[in-house]
């Protein structure tokens, strides 16, 4: 990852502590826990506790260096692990599409276990 361009949110908005622009270059966290190199979103618990019903999908959108025909992701999740629902990329053959290159769910895993785990991507039609 060479930039990050958007993001839905980072705990500290002021602080480069947990910050997203944390997940460009190499990775920095190698430990399961509360890591302040690494992207960490908003707490929602806030609004959850106040409506149930409330859901929120965080994302974050980054740029490579290179263009890439991507084919495996391998992504450390640290906190929270399995959290990761879907990867997209936008579709230059229309400005208003994104295409879905993995889908998934939350799946429950051990809360005190990192997870480092390769994605198979379906392969995109063009370089990302």
């Amino acid at each position: 990852v060479s930039d990050v361009l958007l993001f839905s949110s980072q705990y500290t908005p002021s602080l480069p502590d947990y910050g997203a622009r944390k997940i460009i270059g190499e990775p920095r966290v190698t430990r399961y826990g509360n890591d302040a190199n690494s992207w960490c979103t908003w707490d929602t618990t806030e609004y959850q506790s106040l409506d149930p019903q409330y859901t929120y999908t965080e994302f974050i959108e980054v740029k490579f260096a290179h263009a890439v025909y991507p084919q495996q992701l391998v992504l450390y999740e640290n906190n929270g692990p399995r959290s990761l629902v879907r990867v997209r990329t936008p579709d230059p053959r229309t400005s208003e599409a994104w295409l879905t290159l993995w889908m998934g769910s939350v799946i429950a895993a051990d809360p005190n276990s990192p997870i480092e785990r390769g994605i198979q991507i379906c392969g995109s039609p063009f370089p990302v």
